[in-house]
């Protein structure tokens, strides 16, 4: 959207809702992003399909384009598996990850038809009881896990350990275990990943036996790339960005070929799952904030706002977001160099945007562009509640709400308080 044509109605917004901050969704560019990334893998094998990441960003506006597309929801906790179906996501698409799994729950979901990806020998051993006990057909998958060097990973099972061999010759000869997914995700978003992932899972691939191969349904690659981030984060790292396009040729062209060739024995092709996350969110929100101070210590400037780190990216090695100023007292703009935008908190490296040069002026507002990766899933109620979320309706000319700012009851009501 045009922040400058647009920065009066998004003032008056804030002051409406008495807030001096927000995230402003836009999901019509997660949707743009959703259709490139899908097109770039289906060029390369036809069904190719995303099972969205949602503890990446879980606003139920993202959510509900992916299932309107026929999308899938890979979710990590009970919690999201709640939400999924809340959505409107029919059990049957839904893919449980992770390493902790609540039993009793995840055994009321494996009832309705959730597939569950086991993380360890420990978590197959419970679910096969359950399933023989209450004589449940339970749909699992196998997280696997290729022992790389260059990018160790605690989750999922070593496919050199015998217990994976042991997992799917027990699913096998069970009446109540369906194993229909092989699935590893590596959260490096480098290309050289990709492929070494590749090139470990198509040698297992070959080693399993021929009617285990033609029982799989899915076949997940993970996420772990990169957005399509614009020029000004581009230009900060030492590296490429790789595009949707070299994602999908470094590992989808030797997983269709081997594909193709067991289609002569097996016609019915599993389906390759991907699992953005980042991929999709990251443009897809951007954050706005509101100078209140402006100081120099030791000739540096210091510029104070409404936000903070932890609305965005609280990593130390966080890199300048884009952003945008949208001024309202130019008259009164003092004209800075590197100067340090700053947040809200008493957390000394609470530094939002390093090095800034240009005009501002308390009362102006800065917008901090693509931040809807692990922004608002990750916010902690530290010092302040968090704020509202609002989206702008083109048709309407105005924003609205798609979540109302926290309050003190949101984080406070569930304590106990003594009685006096």
């Amino acid at each position: 959207m045009n922040y400058k044509s647009n920065q009066i109605i998004l003032k008056n917004k804030l002051k409406n809702i008495s807030s001096e901050a927000a995230y402003i969704l836009k999901s019509t560019v997660f949707e743009n992003e959703y259709d490139v990334l899908l097109n770039s893998f289906q060029s390369y094998y036809e069904k190719v399909n995303i099972a969205y990441s949602f503890k990446t960003n879980y606003i139920p506006n993202f959510l509900k384009i992916v299932k309107d597309k026929e999308g899938y929801a890979e979710v990590v906790s009970i919690m999201e598996l709640e939400l999924a179906l809340k959505v409107g996501f029919l059990p049957c698409n839904i893919f449980f990850n992770g390493p902790f799994k609540h039993q009793k729950e995840t055994s009321d979901y494996l009832r309705l038809g959730v597939l569950v990806n086991v993380d360890s020998y420990d978590e197959f051993k419970w679910i096969e009881e359950f399933a023989h006990k209450s004589k449940t057909i339970c749909r699992v998958g196998i997280r696997l896990n290729f022992n790389i060097s260059d990018s160790p990973s605690r989750f999922g099972i070593d496919i050199a350990d015998e217990k994976i061999q042991e997992i799917i010759i027990r699913s096998d000869s069970s009446k109540f275990l369906r194993l229909e997914s092989l699935h590893y995700h590596y959260a490096s978003r480098e290309l050289t990943a990709w492929k070494i992932c590749m090139e470990k899972f198509i040698s297992f691939l070959s080693k399993i036996d021929t009617k285990i191969y033609n029982d799989l349904k899915y076949i997940s690659v993970g996420g772990g790339m990169f957005s399509r981030m614009n020029s000004y984060l581009a230009e900060q790292l030492s590296f490429d960005i790789p595009s949707f396009n070299e994602y999908a040729e470094s590992s989808i062209t030797y997983l269709s070929s081997y594909i193709e060739k067991q289609s002569e024995f097996n016609p019915n092709k599993p389906e390759i799952l991907i699992e953005p996350g980042t991929a999709l969110a990251s443009r897809s929100i951007d954050f706005v904030a509101q100078v209140v101070s402006i100081k120099k210590i030791n000739n540096v400037t210091y510029i104070n706002t409404t936000g903070s780190k932890y609305n965005m990216n609280p990593s130390p090695n966080r890199i300048n977001s884009a952003i945008e100023i949208l001024n309202f007292n130019l008259n009164s703009a003092f004209e800075v160099k590197n100067a340090k935008l700053c947040g809200y908190t008493c957390i000394e490296s609470d530094v939002i945007h390093n090095n800034f040069n240009g005009k501002i002026s308390i009362g102006d507002m800065i917008i901090f562009k693509e931040v809807g990766s692990y922004s608002v899933v990750m916010k902690p109620p530290f010092i302040l509640p968090d704020v509202p979320i609002i989206e702008f309706n083109d048709a309407m000319n105005k924003f609205e709400i798609v979540r109302n700012k926290q309050t003190f009851d949101n984080i406070f009501s569930s304590f106990e308080y003594f009685n006096e």
